[in-house]
Parts: C-alpha cells; sequence; structure tokens
C-alpha cells in the first residue's frame, strides 16, 4: 500500500511540473505583421497591420512593435493630437464606445518604437477569434533591408490571466526610385517637343539633305 500511495505522489508530482508547458502549448493564436509591400521604393508608402489570428477570448492587449527610424518613417494618423498616433484596428471594437479604454497608443519616432494597449471594460463581452489589432503607415526614406519586429505583445482575459501568443516578424526591402512620376513626365514631354520640332522642320531638313546628293 506505502508503494501505490508513493507512485501516486510521484505522478501528481510530474503532473504539477509539465502542466504549465502544457498550458502554453494549448495556445495556439499567432500575432504577426501584414504589409501592403514586401519591396518598396524610396518615398513610397508602406501599410502595416498588426494582426492577431486564433486567439482564445480575451480583454486587452498591450504590444511594443520596433522599426528602423533611419529606413522608415511613420506617418502620424492623427495629425490634430500632439505627438505621433496609429490607427486603432477593429478586433476590440464595440457598439458602445464607453466599454473600449484605449491605454496607450504613441510611437516614439527617435527611438523606432511603437507602443499600443487597449481593453475593454465590465460588463463588455471578451473579444476571440482573428482581427486586425491596429494599423500604421511608413514613408520610406533609405535604401536597404529592415523589420518590423515585434518586441512584446500580451493579452489579457477578462480574469486577468496573461495569453503571450506566438510572434511574426516582417522583412521589408527599400530600393532605389530609378524613375519617379516626374521624371517620367519630364521624358514624356521632352520626347513630344522633339517630335514636334522634327515635324516643323522635315521639309528644310529634306531640302537641305536633297541638296547634298550628286547631280
Amino acid at each position: 500500500m506505502k508503494n501505490y500511495f508513493c507512485i501516486f505522489i510521484l505522478i501528481c508530482s510530474f503532473l504539477v511540473i509539465i502542466s504549465p508547458s502544457l498550458a502554453s502549448g494549448s495556445n495556439n493564436s499567432k500575432f504577426f505583421i501584414e504589409t501592403s509591400e514586401n519591396k518598396i521604393n524610396i518615398d513610397d508608402t508602406l501599410s502595416a497591420s498588426l494582426e492577431i489570428e486564433s486567439i482564445q477570448p480575451v480583454y486587452g492587449l498591450e504590444f511594443i512593435v520596433t522599426y528602423d527610424p533611419k529606413h522608415l518613417r511613420p506617418i502620424d494618423a492623427d495629425p490634430k493630437k500632439s505627438g505621433f498616433q496609429i490607427t486603432p484596428g477593429s478586433f476590440f471594437d464595440l457598439d458602445r464606445k464607453d466599454w473600449l479604454y484605449p491605454l496607450q497608443n504613441r510611437v516614439d519616432v527617435n527611438a523606432g518604437e511603437i507602443f499600443f494597449a487597449t481593453s475593454r471594460l465590465n460588463p463588455a463581452p471578451s473579444a476571440s477569434g482573428d482581427g486586425i489589432i491596429a494599423n500604421i503607415n511608413f514613408q520610406a526614406i533609405k535604401k536597404g533591408k529592415t523589420q518590423l519586429t515585434i518586441e512584446k505583445v500580451v493579452f489579457g482575459t477578462k480574469k486577468g490571466e496573461a495569453v503571450k501568443p506566438e510572434t511574426q516578424n516582417k522583412m521589408i526591402l527599400i530600393t532605389p526610385q530609378y524613375f519617379s512620376t516626374l521624371h517620367f513626365g519630364l521624358i514624356i514631354g521632352l520626347t513630344i517637343l522633339a517630335i514636334l520640332i522634327l515635324m516643323r522642320y522635315r521639309k528644310r531638313i529634306q531640302r537641305d539633305f536633297d541638296g547634298l546628293q550628286p547631280g
């Protein structure tokens, strides 16, 4: 009997040890960055969205995303407000705006850091599944490879439990803009001008050419 009791204690201890890993393994959600393009030219606008996939019922979140300010310049979502903001997505949206509490929304343009946090308020229901958390636009300012990196993301349940999804960063390639719209228009304009000049002096050119022919 004593041996059976010892075995039972060992099994319980083993389950206690592995239970955290089992719990984290059951979380199949993914927080990732989706962009309008993977390759853009200098001066082009890059649209990026922070998205969640297959998340369990949650009540709020906090994330920090970084970028290289030497390559990308953020575009303020609300120029009327002081500082730089990004655009909240629709994942936590509710018909009643008083059930949604924005905690943080700012961009440190010098350090290249984006801080965002929001939460629903009781008695609002939890949100789950897939959706867009936030959107941000950038202007490409320097050629080269650069990455949008998720430094931190934590969702919270209504009971205050932390949920940490798998993350996926985004690599962007910025290339030189050899022919801008202005350059293209200039080339077309010069080509048309050359054709008009050629048509105007066509007879004179033909006459001069005929005069050079041997009699």
